[in-house]
């Protein structure tokens, strides 16, 4: 499939400049690049694997706050995805961004056969005709990050969640898409408890008939191919199937509230939103499926971390480029298991709190780690040296353990935890 794209851009500068940059996937190729309907000069230059820095010179120097409107035009061939469906989840870069932390409205104008359903950010503002084709209009005006368009004969189902979710879906697919549907009404609710009230207006969870196995998530829309319910299936047969998927339903929706919903000042910093995820998931399955099973999954992550690189958690995350390791996920929703057993029952009031003080923005981790054990009334200091900046794994040993009897009469042990 070759797509070709139109891109607008409205931007302001924030201090006198003629030299405007862009990153897009090196996938694209870009026809040109106007302004006020002059194309502009341009330069395309690696930027790291997968992606081209797009430089362009304005033919006058813009002033600090004064507003620039870009047109970028260029194509692409997309991969054949094995079935009728197409996802472009932001983590494919097939939109021109910035490398700062990102915050924009969108108005996204997808023209397409009219047998295609379209599913884009914010509202969907309907259909229009486009010659022999049709036009389909979906509008954010809240500003967010991450555009996320899926396409393809979907049908949907909705559920009376707050804020409202709808999942669509290949009619083949009907009894899997009501399954999802019933996980993530549920899960909607205990996201809501754990982590606040949702930052998005509404939410689509979209599955595809792509082979492949494919999990994505935005701001707005969640995607999921039916590869990815295969493979689980075939991993985990039985009903163990089952508690997987509610387990990937978990995490890919707690992402809406976090890593989805909140900036990095770097990507290296992004571990901590992504263990949280990780963790909160790990929540989830126990709430449902008991505690057995959460401690089943305690274990496996524990495993895959005995089995990667003896680095720091800091550096295994530093060194990634795209994806996370799991190990480094797994890790980090470890150390939060960690403060969890040490702050108790005020662990998740005080995430709560931590996450409602962010206003739109992440703290790094060493910040995150202090304020929450400040709302918390825990020392998690040595906790994150120990966990995060060492090369220490999941060896724990108890050590210099001594009991005594307090002045209350009352016997108390005490011990020394060694994570080596």
């Amino acid at each position: 499939r070759k797509i070709q794209a139109d891109v607008s851009i409205a931007l302001a500068a924030a201090r006198p400049t003629r030299k405007l940059c862009f990153l897009l996937a090196d996938s694209c190729s870009l026809d040109r690049i106007k302004y006020l309907g002059i194309a502009l000069p341009i330069k395309i230059s690696p930027a790291c694997p997968g992606l081209n820095l797009l430089s362009a010179v304005l033919p006058i120097r813009a002033e600090a706050g004064e507003k620039i409107v870009v047109n970028i035009i260029y194509s692409w061939e997309v991969p054949d995805q094995g079935g009728r469906s197409l996802q472009l989840p932001p983590d494919t870069h097939w939109y021109p961004f910035s490398p700062l932390p990102q915050n924009y409205t969108c108005t996204l104008n997808v023209i397409t056969d009219e047998s295609m359903r379209v599913l884009g950010p914010g509202e969907f503002r309907g259909v229009k005709p486009a010659g022999t084709r049709v036009c389909n209009q979906w509008t954010s005006d809240i500003p967010f990050r991450g555009i996320h368009m899926a396409a393809g004969d979907f049908l949907r189902t909705a559920r009376p969640t707050e804020p409202p979710l709808e999942v669509a879906y290949p009619r083949k697919y009907l009894n899997q898409a009501k399954a999802i549907a019933n996980y993530c009404e549920e899960l909607m609710g205990f996201l809501a408890e754990k982590l606040g009230p949702a930052p998005f207006p509404s939410l689509n969870t979209v599955l595809t008939d792509n082979p492949q196995p494919l999990v994505s998530s935005s701001f707005y829309m969640t995607s999921i191919s039916a590869g990815a319910l295969e493979q689980l299936k075939e991993e985990n047969p039985g009903k163990d199937r089952y508690v997987r998927q509610y387990k990937l339903l978990a995490q890919s929706l707690a992402h809406h509230w976090l890593k989805d919903n909140l900036a990095v000042s770097h990507p290296r910093e992004r571990w901590c939103l992504e263990g949280l995820a990780e963790y909160i998931s790990w929540l989830a399955v126990e709430a449902k499926y008991g505690k057995a099973i959460r401690e089943k999954f305690l274990l496996e992550a524990r495993e895959r971390i005995l089995a990667a690189p003896k680095i720091s958690l800091c550096k295994g995350a530093n060194i990634a480029g795209g994806q996370l390791p799991q190990w480094v996920v797994d890790k980090a929703g470890w150390m939060l298991w960690i403060c969890h057993c040490l702050a108790g029952e005020a662990f998740l009031p005080s995430i709560r709190e931590n996450l409602a003080l962010c206003r739109g923005t992440a703290p790094a981790p060493a910040e995150f780690f202090l304020s929450l054990g400040k709302i918390a009334g825990c020392d998690f200091s040595q906790v994150y040296k120990a966990w995060c900046q060492s090369k220490n794994q999941l060896r724990i040993e108890v050590a210099a353990a001594r009991n005594f009897q307090a002045e209350d009469g009352q016997w108390q042990l005490v011990f020394n935890l060694i994570n080596s």
